[in-house]
């Protein structure tokens, strides 16, 4: 590892899901590395009566990087890199934001994909999937995982690679490790050498995605999940 003077800059490259609603200037987005595409789901909502949604709101498609919202006959278009339709497959999802993330990750770029919304909007469901070990359902982290490792494997460098896994929560304003019940309430902190890390926290060493799948698996059953009112 290089010391401390000798480290190249810190790159970043950014891929976000979330809210329609929500949208920044596309000079700002570019700028910064940071790339807004949006995903529509149907909505399912435990104990919820069926919602009637073609009297409350209309969702048009156009082309691939916009949409419109009309209600009430006032409408109003929200432009990003990319909007996946209802009929989006989880593959199609990977392809064009987790599959570039790994190939900017092993190139040397800090990655990050975000994923916002209200809840019921299927974050998690877009990142972990509905069944991580289902070759269709699965989501993002899972096929990021066998991605990951599948150019490790390919690697004709001879290159040394070292894989840490952590899995935690922000859940009432407290980060909780889902790796370790006990580990609660943790803290985040920056320093010169480590970065931006969160200090405390369980690092599992991993060796293949199978690993990786055990471990979500095992914070997938920590995670504090609860019924909400919507607003």
């Amino acid at each position: 590892m290089p010391g401390i003077g000798a480290s190249p800059p810190i790159r970043q490259r950014s891929q976000t899901l979330g809210d329609p609603s929500r949208r920044d200037s596309d000079s700002s987005r570019r700028d910064s590395g940071l790339f807004r595409k949006v995903q529509a789901q149907a909505m399912n909502l435990q104990g919820a009566s069926e919602p009637d949604f073609d009297s409350m709101f209309n969702i048009e498609y156009i082309e691939e990087n916009a949409i419109t919202i009309t209600s009430g006959g006032d409408g109003r278009t929200f432009s990003y890199d990319k909007v996946f339709g209802p009929s989006s497959k989880q593959v199609d999802l990977f392809q064009s934001i987790g599959g570039p993330q790994v190939k900017d990750v092993l190139e040397g770029f800090n990655g990050t994909i975000f994923a916002y919304g209200q809840t019921g909007a299927g974050k998690s469901f877009t990142m972990l999937g509905g069944d991580v070990n289902d070759e269709d359902s699965r989501g993002i982290i899972p096929r990021c995982s066998e991605a990951i490792f599948a150019a490790i494997d390919a690697d004709e460098k001879g290159l040394e690679f070292t894989i840490k896994c952590s899995f935690c929560e922000l859940y009432m304003e407290r980060i909780n490790d889902l790796l370790e019940p006990g580990n609660r309430d943790l803290r985040v902190q920056e320093t010169p050498l480590h970065g931006v890390r969160i200090v405390g926290i369980t690092e599992e060493y991993v060796t293949s995605s199978t690993e990786v799948l055990s471990l979500l698996n095992i914070g997938e059953k920590m995670r504090a999940v609860s019924a909400t009112q919507m607003n």
